[in-house]
């Protein structure tokens, strides 16, 4: 394949001469995902690409002349937007030490790739082999709220440990770990106070329920 002669993003290039290809070709920078309209301008501009690299493959990769774009992303992917400031911040260098928490609920092994909103090239963090971190209950708690906690790409953490601990799996891991938390909340008497959850018992309920907390 002459990647010289492709124009559109990096991860277009990837394609393997199997029946049937899923992968990411598309890829928008400088985008507000909080604007609506912005989101809509992302959305047709992804679907323009993809056509592109449809037809890029078929005309230059050897196997692909017959391939057609059989579907689309449900909609278009947002890598981050705003988060919460939270009890702790949880930054890029304690996932790389790792830093062990005694309030850990949820782990992580995924490295640190930053795509610049600018555009430009990927910075990447590898972890290696056997490397694990942790995220702590209270990067999931705003500051100034004793009702609410935060799951997903909205905790608490800096825009470069984001760019590890947003991906599905530990999306998930960090909801069942808000999920449960909120429920204890519920359980206790007056009125609910995510505070006042005790973090050595949130993490046995986790583990009971086949989670890996760490520590």
């Amino acid at each position: 394949m002459k990647a010289a002669s492709w124009r559109g993003p990096r991860c277009t290039r990837r394609a393997t001469r199997t029946p049937t290809t899923a992968g990411s070709t598309s890829a928008a920078w400088g985008i507000d995902a909080t604007d609506a309209s912005a989101l809509s301008r992302a959305e047709i501009d992804g679907r323009r690409q993809a056509w592109k690299a449809a037809a890029y493959l078929r005309r230059a990769v050897p196997g692909c002349e017959g391939g057609r774009l059989q579907a689309f992303a449900t909609q278009v992917g947002i890598r981050e937007t705003r988060r919460v400031q939270g009890d702790h911040v949880l930054t890029a260098e304690e996932l790389l030490q790792p830093t062990s928490f005694a309030d850990g609920i949820a782990c992580g092994a995924y490295p640190i790739d930053i795509h610049p909103a600018a555009g430009g090239e990927l910075i990447y963090s590898g972890l290696g082999e056997d490397h694990a971190y942790q995220i702590p209950y209270r990067s999931l708690i705003p500051t100034g709220l004793s009702n609410a906690l935060v799951a997903g790409r909205g905790i608490s953490a800096t825009h470069a440990a984001l760019a590890a601990i947003r991906v599905m799996t530990i999306s998930m891991a960090v909801g069942q770990a808000a999920g449960t938390a909120a429920a204890m909340a519920c359980q206790a008497e007056g009125a609910p106070d995510v505070r006042a959850v005790d973090a050595a018992a949130l993490r046995a309920s986790l583990v009971a329920q086949g989670s890996l907390v760490g520590g």
